[in-house]
């Protein structure tokens, strides 16, 4: 039996295979600006974080003032390229398909807006998984860490935040997903799981064992 009555899903790293995408594109809008940073250092500063956290973090560091444009622009360029690269994570359709035939519902819930959401899902063949179904913290208040968008999910399909599960592969999405009061699973590589397991989440490292790591989670 499983013990949750819902199952949320970030999306950028957990049901589609974007972080590279996301954080390269990242990478051309700061040169563009005269900082020169590689996909991997700006995952590393920035993974999970909203759009408005990441301009205030780069700004505060590097002592430059972006063009009011930058976000717009940084959106315009992702979309395009997630169209033409987006794929899913391996294995994700067979965790979705589990769940779907146990009946348990299942969402989306990104810092992106909705544009993005569905592009990414689209490119990737999901998106009549979650149509429907994907929310933006663009709805919110506050993004990730800030529990808002979670919570703000678990009304909508009236599921108390104990009941619900969320799947998430970045820090502060564990963050979020914990302050919620819900339980967390973080897709992770093996190098990160003790500081992920240090924040109250349970790691798992292949997205088909996802239905397990939740069977067995109570």
């Amino acid at each position: 039996m499983m013990p949750f009555d819902l199952v949320i899903f970030d999306c950028d790293g957990v049901l589609v295979d974007s972080e590279g995408i996301g954080n390269g594109v990242l990478a051309t809008i700061l040169a563009d600006n005269g900082v020169k940073m590689d996909a991997v250092a700006a995952r590393s500063r920035y993974e999970g974080l909203s759009v408005a956290d990441i301009a205030r973090g780069f700004e505060a560091e590097f002592g430059i003032r972006l063009p009011e444009d930058w976000t717009e622009r940084y959106y315009e360029l992702l979309i395009q390229t997630l169209r033409e690269q987006a794929r899913p994570i391996r294995g994700v359709e067979i965790a979705i398909g589990h769940l779907q035939r146990q009946g348990i519902p299942i969402c989306v819930a990104s810092q992106g807006p909705l544009a993005k959401i569905e592009a990414s899902l689209r490119s990737a063949g999901l998106w009549d998984a979650f149509a429907g179904r994907a929310y933006s913290a663009k709805s919110v208040a506050k993004p990730k860490p800030a529990p808002d968008l979670y919570l703000h999910v678990a009304r909508a399909f009236g599921v108390p935040p104990e009941r619900c599960a969320v799947v998430e592969d970045s820090i502060a999405g564990i963050t979020a997903g914990r302050a919620a009061g819900m339980q967390v699973f973080a897709f992770c590589a093996n190098e990160r799981e003790a500081e992920m397991t240090s924040l109250g989440a349970i790691p798992f490292h292949a997205m088909d064992k996802l239905p397990d790591a939740l069977a067995a989670s109570r």
